[in-house]
């Protein structure tokens, strides 16, 4: 009866994972960028 909460929940979810992907590789940078100036 209400579509428009179904549509969304798998956009949302595979927003969800491209966000966290972008910001663990973003941390992983920052760590290595760290690590060289050692």
């Amino acid at each position: 009866m209400v579509p428009t909460i179904d549509v969304p929940k798998p956009v949302f979810v595979v927003w969800l994972c491209l966000l966290g992907t972008a910001w663990m590789t973003d941390y992983i940078i920052n760590i290595d960028e760290e690590h060289q100036e050692t």
